[in-house]
């Protein structure tokens, strides 16, 4: 079978083993209210979700919990689980899972995922069900031959997502377009793990699924909030932010459900051993290769939803990391016999400011040893494959954020945990400046920002009036503690710009150009008193320009901050403390022209571009 490479998918695992571990951040989550249900008639699979009840119910989730709702609420479709069902008669499992779209309460602002656009049907997105049939055996769903996470080839169908209790025995991967793409159900080969020579196709099999536009819940809880409303994963665990959005005057019309029918011969079981033995599932959404949700909850598709993804900084990181999955699955036909007992990892000292530099120590405890610890110091998720801590690390270079993980002699591991460590102190500064040109046909300025963290510095929309200092310019000045903002330029509310993501240093735009209703805008020269000087062509130099792979830049200085725009004003690439010369990798941006910015030391910021070909 060819491998599907698609954007967006689903994943549903199911396991055999069992795990106690809590639920969720809050309350709301809730794994196991029952196991399933016995059906004395078969299940009809058409999407219409009216014989499902109550007593079906094996997850609950919450509502605008997927990381876009974090950074990206304009994206669509939309993949956000809310319940997942099961039962099953003495042939056949059938499962059924509610999505969510609840963006007419939350951004309806937002135009592209309050439309069809974000039906889950209207993107192309192979779901995954994995099942653990034998108990002991199982994967970490790496492909055959690989070790490596990270890369499409990898993972099945390039989907970055791997399970730290290597439980995985069987896994279906399968567009939520009905007769689109090959559908299959992967077994593992002689190595113990999957590959593209063991899989049938679904029709072979009288596997079943179809989907259909309904709303099963009477009540939808989740938290009122997204990224410009200052949404962070954190908000999750506070309950009296939690709200139902059927009573907030939720359009139910815009939730979709999945129904699946399944043969238990497919999976090598029968009812008895369903029932008497049980299985485990678990229900994984994905964004571009990586998991975005999950039911049960699972804090792996949160560890990046508020960070910038590398090719778009609109929308979180979550959609490209690699996801380690080691939360509790839920269980089908009977309860759990055993529970999976985790490693504990510690941290000393925590993350914090510490100028300078300082000596960080890991340790791990648990019942199978030997536990052995894995980390990064760049901010991706560790594996096996990261580096192994065998010494205390010394912390020296600024930002840098740790993370690790424990795995214990029986492979199973520990949460991931994080730590921020800042070595150095903030330079003095007169705080960023954002200038912007008056557009011809409006009558005002006013700026609308937020924090990396998403917290609104603003009270309500459109935000303050900027100041008109001259000739049409608008300038503001934000507080010198902060080092990084995101922007939107309005005409009082409206029209406005597109936000303007990762400003880091005192910036000028002008108008550029109108998508969708919006204008757009571009880095040129500051003419108002910023403290930015315009090019002094005699002293920078970028070569080659055009340029293919490889650029440097010639600035006169030992050392400057380079930063890497498009023109309309997104950060790409930043680079501190640059040696004049050193050669810079531009191979990933697209063809196109770049706007340079050089802050020198002495805080003067300078203007070049380039051509990429």
């Amino acid at each position: 079978m060819k491998k599907h490479l698609s954007l967006f998918s689903f994943v549903l695992l199911i396991s055999i083993t069992a795990q106690t571990l809590a639920d969720g951040p809050s309350s709301y989550y809730k794994t196991n209210p029952t196991v399933g249900k016995r059906v004395d008639s078969p299940i009809v699979i058409d999407g219409n979700p009216q014989e499902w009840t109550a007593d079906m119910l094996i997850v609950q989730g919450v509502a605008n919990d997927d990381v876009r709702a974090f950074r990206g609420p304009h994206e669509g479709p939309v993949y956000d689980l809310y319940q997942l069902y099961a039962a099953w008669d003495n042939s056949y499992l059938y499962l059924m899972w509610q999505i969510t779209n609840v963006s007419d309460i939350v951004c309806p602002e937002q135009g592209y995922p309050n439309s069809d656009n974000g039906k889950p049907w209207n993107g192309d997105i192979p779901f995954q069900l994995a099942f653990d049939i034998d108990p002991s055996v199982g994967t970490n769903g790496l492909l055959s031959g690989n070790t490596v996470p990270g890369t499409k080839d990898a993972h099945v169908w390039g989907i970055f997502n791997m399970f730290g209790n290597k439980e995985v025995d069987k896994m279906m991967m399968f567009s939520s377009k009905p007769g689109v793409g090959m559908p299959g159900l992967f077994s593992l080969n002689s190595a113990g793990a999957f590959d593209y020579d063991n899989v049938k196709i679904f029709t072979e099999l009288g596997i079943e699924y179809k989907w259909g536009d309904f709303c099963v819940p009477t009540e939808i809880y989740g938290v009122n909030k997204n990224e410009h409303t200052g949404y962070v994963v954190s908000d999750l665990a506070d309950e009296s932010n939690y709200v139902d959005f059927i009573a907030k005057g939720h359009d139910k019309s815009m939730d979709t459900t999945y129904e699946m029918k399944i043969p238990l011969s497919a999976l090598g079981i029968d009812v008895n051993y369903l029932e008497n033995s049980g299985i485990g599932v678990m229900l994984i959404s994905t964004f571009g290769q990586s998991g975005i949700n999950s039911l049960p909850y699972d804090p792996a598709t949160f560890d990046n939803a508020s960070e910038p993804y590398t090719e778009d900084a609109s929308t979180s990181m979550e959609k490209t990391d690699v996801d380690v999955f080691s939360a509790n699955f839920a269980r089908i036909g009977a309860g759990e016999s055993s529970p999976v007992i985790r490693p504990t990892i510690s941290v000393s000292p925590v993350g914090g400011e510490y100028i300078g530099g300082t000596t960080v120590t890991l340790s791990a405890s648990g019942e199978k040893t030997p536990i052995k610890i894995y980390y990064t110091l760049d901010g991706t998720t560790p594996t096996s494959a990261s580096s192994l801590y065998d010494s205390p690390l010394q912390i020296i270079s600024n930002n840098t954020n740790l993370k690790a993980i424990a795995i214990d002699a029986d492979g199973v591991s520990s949460f991931v945990t994080s730590h921020m460590y800042i070595t150095e102190e903030k330079t003095a500064s007169e705080g960023i400046k954002i200038s912007l040109k008056k557009p011809d046909t409006w009558s005002s300025v006013y700026l609308w920002a937020w924090t990396g963290t998403n917290t609104n510095l603003f009270s309500e929309w459109p935000g303050e009036p900027m100041t008109l200092e001259k000739n049409d310019w608008y300038s503001y000045v934000f507080d010198e503690s902060l080092v990084s903002v995101n922007v939107v330029f309005s005409n009082n509310e409206t029209p406005q710009t597109v936000d303007i993501l990762d400003v880091v240093e005192s910036t000028c735009y002008e108008q550029d150009a109108v998508v969708d209703g919006k204008l757009t805008v571009k880095i040129v020269p500051c003419p108002v008193q910023t403290g930015v000087n315009t090019l002094t062509k005699d002293l920078i130099r970028i070569y080659p320009n055009p340029a293919q792979n490889l650029i440097s830049i010639e600035t006169g200085d030992e050392s400057s901050n380079i930063s890497i725009y498009s023109l309309q004003g997104r950060l790409l690439k930043r680079v501190d403390n640059y040696s004049s010369n050193e050669k810079l990798n531009v191979s990933n941006l697209e063809k196109g022209s770049y706007v340079v910015k050089i802050m020198r030391k002495n805080g003067v910021l300078e203007f070049s571009k380039f051509i990429k070909e």
